[in-house]
């Protein structure tokens, strides 16, 4: 059996026949990609090849997710830059956005000592449904191109830790598949359209799926400019060529 050895955490790791044939192929597409678009700048190789040391959660091509932010950066080095800001970003300058994240962090749970702690529970009930906590899976629109049948997977995780998830308008899998995936009912987010031809064809199936809430968008009469998606690839000139080649040097998402 053929095997290679890499150095990792100072000592040396045994790779097998498949493992080192797969990272092979990973550099020589990026080194295809650059030749194909003029790039030979060092540094820009090197942030292709290696993620940011700042992060401290992986060496090479593994990673160490150790706390929840990681995760946020697990994807900016796995996903196409075109897919993880259009799922990272806001519209406009995001003024919006980073006050909702402060606004978020500035709650603060009292801590309450010397207390009973033999039943404590998170379980509470919401539009007649018993949540095992206080928490839903919030809508992601294209949750599918992150991760194969996404939203599939994102409606599971939420039914095996009795929270509801919910669906986006714009999702890659079609609302009976995720629906029958799960044993318990999902919620729909639906954007109030122009169209009502569209959204009674659309409620018809969310209803026809045994959906009972529904979760509306009103705050988007005009919709907003996403900055992000002009620089990334998602839109804007030569977007399908950017998006193209951003897949090709990230062959490694999105994730199973």
């Amino acid at each position: 059996m053929h095997s290679a050895f890499k150095l990792k955490y100072g000592v040396f790791e045994r790779l097998s026949r498949h493992q080192y044939l797969t990272r092979l192929v990973r550099l020589t597409t990026v080194d295809a990609v650059f030749l194909l678009i003029g790039k030979t700048n060092s540094s820009l190789r090197a942030s292709v090849y290696s993620a940011p040391s700042a992060s401290g959660y992986h060496t090479g091509l593994s990673m160490i997710i150790s706390a929840s932010t990681d995760y946020r950066q697990a994807a900016k080095r796995r996903i196409p830059p075109f897919l993880f800001h259009y799922a990272d970003g806001g519209s406009y300058a995001e003024h919006t956005l980073r006050r909702n994240v402060e606004d978020l962090a500035g709650i603060a749970l009292r801590q309450r000592v010397l207390k009973d702690m033999s039943s404590l529970s998170l379980e509470t009930e919401l539009f007649g449904e018993t949540l095992a906590m206080p928490i839903a899976l919030a809508p992601v629109g294209l949750a599918g191109m992150y991760a194969r049948r996404g939203e599939v997977q994102a409606a599971r995780a939420a039914t095996n830790k009795g929270i509801p998830f919910t669906l986006s308008t714009v999702s890659v899998c079609p609302i009976d598949e995720v629906a029958s995936a799960v044993d318990r009912p999902i919620w729909f987010q639906l954007y109030v359209l122009k169209d009502r031809g569209f959204m009674k064809h659309v409620l018809e199936r969310a209803k026809a799926a045994g959906v009972k809430t529904l979760i509306f968008t009103v705050d988007m009469p005009v919709p907003g400019a996403r900055y992000r998606d002009a620089h990334s690839g998602m839109s804007g000139k030569r977007g399908p060529m950017r998006r193209m080649l951003q897949a090709a040097v990230h062959p490694f998402g999105p994730g199973m």
